[in-house]
C-alpha cells in the first residue's frame, strides 16, 4: 500500500470522526440550551405564581372574615397549584379552607379552634415565600401582620 494513500485514508477517517463528534456536540449543546430555556420559562412561571399566591394570601389575611377573598383563592388554586412548591401548595390550600371555616368557628366561640384556624391562615405567607427560595419574612414584615384571632 502506498504511504500517500494510507495517509489519505487515515486523514479521511479522522475528518469523519471529528465531524461526527462535532455534530453530536452541537446536537448535545442545542438540546442542553433547549432544556435550559424550558427550565427558565418554568422558573419564571413558578416565581410569578408564587407571587400571585402571596398576594391572594395577603388579601385573605386582611379580608376581615369576608369570604370573597377565600372564593377568589378557591377559583385560582386549581389553575395554578402545580406551579407552587409542595409545601406552598399545602399551606395555600389550608389557608383558604381555614378562611371558609372561620365564620363557623367564630360563632362557636372556641378560642383554641379559632387560634388554630387563624394560625393556619397566618403561617401560609412565609411558606409561600420560601417556596421559591426567597428568605422568610423578617421581623419587620411579621410585625405588620394582623394578630387578631376573633
Amino acid at each position: 500500500m502506498d504511504l500517500d494513500f494510507l495517509s489519505f485514508i487515515i486523514g479521511s477517517a479522522i475528518t469523519v470522526i471529528m465531524g461526527g463528534i462535532g455534530f453530536f456536540y452541537q446536537h448535545w449543546t442545542a438540546e442542553a440550551d433547549r432544556q435550559n430555556q424550558i427550565r427558565m420559562a418554568a422558573l419564571d412561571k413558578r416565581l410569578s405564581v408564587h407571587q400571585e399566591a402571596y398576594k391572594l394570601w395577603h388579601d385573605l389575611l386582611w379580608s376581615h372574615d369576608n369570604l370573597d377573598a377565600a372564593f377568589t383563592c378557591q377559583e385560582w388554586y386549581p389553575r395554578n397549584c402545580l406551579y407552587l412548591a409542595p409545601e406552598a401548595r399545602k399551606a395555600f390550600y389550608r389557608a383558604y379552607r381555614a378562611a371558609f371555616d372561620r365564620p363557623s368557628l367564630l360563632s362557636q366561640q372556641d378560642v383554641t379552634l379559632i387560634k388554630e384556624n387563624w394560625n393556619d391562615i397566618r403561617r401560609a405567607g412565609s411558606i409561600i415565600a420560601n417556596g421559591v427560595g426567597l428568605p422568610e419574612l423578617g421581623e419587620e414584615e411579621e410585625a405588620v401582620l394582623p394578630e387578631h384571632i376573633a
